[in-house]
């Protein structure tokens, strides 16, 4: 096998496989290039190492123009941006059988979503659920969480269920209309989700650590809230700018706008129309 072409999409650099890759003149290409702030501070510190990893790229395209700034910054060459290959990606593929049972159990409920998920954040979507439970009288309210890490669900359930006994897994069987938080240790299906829940609560942003990539809540026509996200700033600031994203700042801000999404207000179809119509327009990416 001697490929003559090589495109990279892993967000770290493997200096032996590079090196080895271009010792056997294979053009290599890094597509979607990320370079956070934090990255790039990081990597600020070892320029003269990052800078002999980088060259052993003919090009780079990234996702965005605070990427190609950064990358620039620390001496790579041949920069290119193109925008986020997220945008091309039509919907992704889900279990068809799982979103069977996921309408039954949100049927006719007001239900929102807390998607990947990282420490801290599902006991913090928890607070959320009871404030919203207590204030509005929702005694059908029903909050979903799907945690990044799904190794860590037998450990995020036994610390909700402190605050609500009535949580159980998505592959239980033991799910009733009273069930309050379902936590989905399923891999793969935040599509399926997206698909049938329209309020989302991003995790990786309360408190802010980067946040997660928008786009496929976006195109699903979901209304997102989130805290800052870093990692994604350009999408964000285009997305507020568009009117498709909520960014909040502290748990009242969150809890006031998860309620306005949850009682269908107005505004709220105009972030969701907003959103589609946002990630509908940077599709030509590819073209």
């Amino acid at each position: 096998w001697k490929p003559s072409l090589v495109l990279w999409m892993e967000s770290e650099f493997w200096p032996i496989i590079l090196n080895e890759t271009k010792n056997y003149r294979i053009e290599i290409i890094l597509l979607n290039g990320r370079m956070s702030d934090k990255s790039f501070k990081n990597w600020n510190y070892f320029k003269f190492f990052f800078k002999e990893i980088i060259s052993n790229f003919s090009l780079i395209l990234t996702m965005s123009k605070i990427d190609q700034k950064n990358f620039k910054k620390l001496g790579a060459k041949n920069v290119n941006f193109i925008g986020n290959l997220k945008f091309s990606n039509g919907s992704l593929p889900y279990n068809k059988l799982l979103e069977k049972k996921a309408r039954k159990i949100i049927f006719n409920r007001s239900v929102w979503l807390a998607a990947s998920t990282h420490h801290g954040e599902e006991v913090f979507a928890t607070n959320i659920h009871l404030k919203l439970k207590e204030r509005l009288n929702l005694k059908n309210l029903l909050t979903i969480i799907v945690p990044r890490n799904i190794k860590r669900t037998a450990k995020i359930k036994k610390e909700i269920k402190l605050y609500v006994p009535s949580t159980e897994q998505f592959q239980s069987k033991s799910i009733t209309p009273n069930t309050e938080i379902i936590i989905d240790s399923s891999i793969g299906q935040l599509e399926m989700w997206y698909r049938n829940v329209k309020t989302v609560f991003l995790g990786k942003s309360y408190p802010p650590k980067g946040g997660q990539n928008p786009i496929e809540p976006a195109r699903n026509g979901c209304a997102i809230i989130s805290g800052k996200m870093s990692n994604f700033k350009e999408i964000e600031n285009e997305m507020l700018k568009k009117k498709c994203l909520i960014v909040s700042n502290n748990p009242n801000q969150f809890y006031l706008k998860i309620k306005d999404c949850i009682k269908e207000t107005k505004n709220t179809k105009k972030i969701r129309h907003n959103a589609k119509k946002y990630v509908q327009s940077k599709s030509f990416i590819l073209n």
